[in-house]
């Protein structure tokens, strides 16, 4: 038996005769991790995410990696999540991004149909979709370029929440209490339920 996320386990169900789901339990919020206090940066994704949501965008892409499963996504904001991009900010890692055109998520493209690697090394999967939309909005609300780029880490990297060559996370992530300890994390950008194979 393995035990993982539905979506996850329905990929390798899908790859294998002799494999099948036996159960499902359980539900649970992915979020785009940043480092603590890096608020600006957080504001702008999750500006990006409403819009993406917003718009039916989120919807072709849910559909593209998982078909015609039904969408059923938690809507976690609060007061305090943002409704608009931040002013041009001049520090913190959003002016980074904005200076460098490039919006640089750390992922471990080991994790289909999340995130993995094409034919030709490409990382590709809804969260690599989800990165482009997000990078997409995010330029487009401050007019100008932004190259996205989904940078290989390991799964235990990503949970180190150190952001050294990377500065978001973006990697099939469940929000958790004593994550959210060391990390700052966006609105839900993916509803999960557990199952085992």
């Amino acid at each position: 038996f393995v035990l993982g996320d539905l979506p996850t386990l329905k990929y390798y169900e899908a790859a294998g005769s002799d494999l099948y789901i036996a159960g499902s339990f359980g539900a649970e919020d992915f979020g785009i991790a940043v480092a603590p206090g890096e608020s600006d940066l957080l504001a702008a994704i999750d500006v990006a995410l409403g819009e993406i949501i917003n718009s039916g965008q989120y919807d072709v892409i849910f559909a593209d990696t998982f078909g015609n499963e039904i969408v059923v996504l938690t809507d976690d904001t609060t007061s305090d999540t943002a409704t608009a991009y931040p002013a041009t900010p001049t520090t913190g890692t959003l002016a980074d991004v904005l200076a460098a055109e490039e919006l640089v998520f750390g992922t471990d493209p080991y994790y289909p149909p999340f995130e993995n690697y094409d034919d030709d090394g490409v990382v590709v999967g809804f969260d690599a979709d989800m990165a482009a939309a997000i990078g997409g909005r995010i330029a487009t609300a401050y007019d100008q370029d932004l190259l996205v780029i989904m940078h290989e880490k390991t799964w235990d990297d990503l949970l180190a929440f150190q952001y050294t060559d990377y500065d978001a996370t973006l990697s099939a992530m469940t929000k958790t209490a004593q994550r959210a300890e060391n990390t700052d994390f966006s609105r839900a950008y993916y509803s999960s339920k557990q199952g085992i194979l």
